[in-house]
């Protein structure tokens, strides 16, 4: 019986220790396996059959694999942020560029449309000028009508006061022709006289003494008669000659006259017609000249305008560029946190 019991104290001893072998194996198994942790190197698996050592060699298996999904996304995420970082840090630097030239653009189209504006100012200007220009022209012109229509009445005046008197001239004319008749029958009745005064003479000498005597005085009264007579019929005739020579000279003169201030009256219709035409176009270029001005106002006006919205969008932009570049600062410390995570993985091998 005691026999039996050292035995069986034998053989549990031995259990035991085999046991306790078994579990210093196991362990030395599992510190082989925790080794490659140790080392970074997730690859090895973590596996025990002891079922004393499985309850921890499991939880570390689970953890490697945990540790493992992880380094290994971790690199992926870290590689994928560090180059789309990279990448979106160069397009950030072409877009800051691309800001920076669209900031020149802006401010040279700032300065253009500057320029721009006062030269529209200063055309605006002028072409009120020119069309208080216009204006002053088409007064000047409607006024030099006034005056030469004016001129064209007076001319026509003088024109029918000319024929009045040329009719009165050539009436006159006409009578001094009467004139003529009365000094051919005075020049008649000298003729008569002088032969009466013949006849007395005649008689005179035939009837002698008293009688004679009388008939002798009466002759040479009779014959002074004749030639007075005779003297104021030349006299009369050349004075009717003189007022015909005058009145034909006065009547060409008047007719000259006549037509000179035809001729006059016809360069003022034709003076009067430039006048309007003048007068007409200048109206026609004031109004031309009042669009223009009109649509040059509006046009600064829009001009204004767009250098408003231009100089609102040079401020945007400027603002975008500030942000811009906060994001690329912000996206190059992500992109340097990403490269100093991926530094700490690395040395995991998966």
């Amino acid at each position: 019986s005691s026999l039996k019991k050292i035995r069986d104290n034998l053989a549990k001893r031995k259990h035991e220790l085999e046991k306790t072998q078994a579990n210093e194996k196991a362990v030395d198994e599992l510190r082989e396996q925790v080794k490659f942790l140790a080392a970074d190197d997730l690859t090895k698996e973590i596996s025990n059959s002891d079922k004393y050592v499985k309850t921890i060699a499991d939880p570390v298996e689970s953890l490697r694999k945990h540790l493992r999904n992880m380094v290994f996304q971790i690199k992926g995420l870290s590689g994928k942020v560090k180059k789309e970082g990279t990448e979106i840090v160069q397009y950030s630097k072409e877009v800051l560029q691309d800001a920076d030239n669209q900031h020149i653009v802006i401010n040279n189209s700032l300065s253009n449309i500057s320029d721009i504006t006062n030269q529209m100012e200063d055309l605006a200007q002028n072409t009120y000028m020119a069309q208080e220009e216009a204006k002053k022209s088409e007064e000047m012109s409607n006024a030099g009508l006034i005056v030469v229509n004016k001129s064209i009445e007076k001319m026509n005046s003088i024109r029918d006061n000319i024929q009045e008197s040329s009719k009165k001239i050539k009436r006159l004319g006409e009578s001094s022709q009467s004139i003529v008749e009365v000094t051919n029958l005075i020049r008649s009745i000298t003729k008569e006289i002088n032969a009466l005064a013949f006849n007395a003479a005649i008689e005179a000498t035939q009837a002698g003494g008293e009688t004679g005597k009388a008939f002798s005085i009466m002759a040479t009264q009779v014959q002074r008669l004749a030639v007075n007579s005779g003297a104021a019929s030349k006299e009369i005739d050349d004075l009717i000659k003189n007022i015909q020579e005058d009145t034909a000279s006065a009547v060409a003169s008047m007719e000259e006259t006549t037509q000179h201030v035809v001729d006059g009256t016809k360069l003022n219709n034709e003076a009067g017609y430039s006048l309007r035409e003048v007068a007409k176009s200048s109206s026609q270029i004031s109004q031309e000249i009042s669009i223009i001005a009109e649509t040059i106002e509006n046009k600064s006006t829009e001009m204004i305008g767009i250098s408003t919205d231009m100089t609102e969008l040079q401020r945007i932009n400027d603002k975008n560029m500030v942000r811009i570049t906060e994001t690329v600062n912000r996206i190059n410390e992500i992109t340097n946190s990403s490269s100093e995570l991926y530094t700490l993985v690395e040395k995991y091998k998966v």
